[in-house]
């Protein structure tokens, strides 16, 4: 199964579907688990942290927000495979 193959260098999934996997972790330390082209589909949230305060910090405005973003956005990139939609 090609799902073995991405989850093998992941630490345990929270669960398993026939759909995928959720994990629980640093997003940037998982995504950079993951092997190039591995990941067909990656929903991220709106930059909250230019509204509300979270654990991880709030940026000071919208560049510091971006530049705190260009790592995932890299690592993203990274891993979505190019297909072409059906």
């Amino acid at each position: 199964m090609a799902t073995e193959r991405i989850f093998s260098g992941l630490p345990k999934p929270l669960y398993v579907t026939n759909y995928g996997a959720a994990y629980v972790g640093d997003a940037l330390h998982l995504l950079k688990l993951l092997p190039r082209e591995s990941v067909d589909l990656v929903i991220t949230s709106p930059p909250f942290p230019l509204q509300r305060t979270k654990s991880y910090g709030r940026p000071a405005g919208e560049s510091e927000f971006v530049e705190w973003f260009l790592p995932f956005a890299s690592e993203v990139s990274r891993v979505l495979a190019e297909r072409e939609a059906s």
